[in-house]
């Protein structure tokens, strides 16, 4: 039925089908819940199974696996292992090192860092994301930066125009619609598939964008090079070409009667 505790401590398995309100709830194996979980500090070893709802009003730790139809954090949600949960609340800050699944809303008003943050639906962020792994989205609004110091990276070298033309002679742009999207909202992009492997994701299912920048600036720098000595070599072409035509308007002169 109804659970109201200052401290719960289970060493197997909790199984609730009612309400829990605690203070602390720990869980060494295994926590079902089929209705609702109210607690300030929710701390999972293994497995947290809720068909209900989960609401904490400090910590959330799990280093097992979290599947839950709502979770709701008030402060810090600690998670290294796996969270799937259809709708994802985070007040504060929200730090996973494994993966963390949304089939619904994601919204964190705080800071998220995660390895891999897949969101089904909508991902609401008021404060930071950071993301050591790989973001995929269909649209981004707001400001999206890639950590690009010099001190996270090795092997730094200068792309030579041979392979940025090998590069882009192999893009092909096109236009499409996204399967899921009810409003058939066209767009123009590139298929990560038939996308060269320099710019995509591991799993050739994402483009990575950035590169693809850095790609299409070293082009236009060739370009401009390319027109500068254009205009150079016009520039000295005119140039004798008008000593030439004074030449022979000095040598007509000369030659008539």
């Amino acid at each position: 039925g109804t659970t109201t505790t200052k401290t719960l401590t289970v060493s197997e398995d909790a199984n609730v089908t009612g309400t829990t309100t605690t203070k602390t709830l720990t869980v060494l194996e295994d926590a079902n819940v089929t209705g609702t979980t109210n607690t300030k500090t929710l701390t999972v070893l293994e497995d947290a199974n809720v068909t209900g709802e989960v609401t904490v009003s400090k910590n959330a730790n799990v280093t097992g696996t979290t599947t839950t139809k709502t979770l709701t954090v008030l402060e810090d949600a600690n998670v290294t292992g796996t969270t799937a949960t259809t709708t994802l609340t985070v007040a504060e800050d929200a730090n996973v090192t494994g993966k963390l699944t949304v089939f619904g809303d994601a919204n964190v008003t705080g800071t998220t860092a995660t390895t891999t943050l897949i969101v089904s639906k909508d991902a609401n962020v008021t404060g930071e994301l950071k993301v050591t792994g790989q973001v995929t989205a269909d649209t981004f609004i707001g400001k999206l930066g890639q950590a690009s110091s010099r001190v996270i990276k090795e092997e730094i070298n200068d792309l030579s125009s041979q392979e940025v033309s090998a590069i882009l002679r192999t893009l092909n742009p096109v236009k499409f619609i996204y399967t899921e999207d009810e409003s058939k909202t066209p767009h123009a992009g590139f298929i990560a598939e038939d996308t060269p492997d320099l710019l995509t994701a591991h799993d050739k299912q994402a483009i990575k964008v950035v590169d693809i920048v850095a790609i299409l600036t070293k082009v236009a720098q060739d370009h401009r090079k390319t027109l500068s000595d254009v205009v150079k070599i016009v520039k000295k072409q005119q140039a004798e070409i008008a000593a030439l035509t004074q030449k022979i308007k000095k040598m007509e002169e000369k030659t008539d009667p």
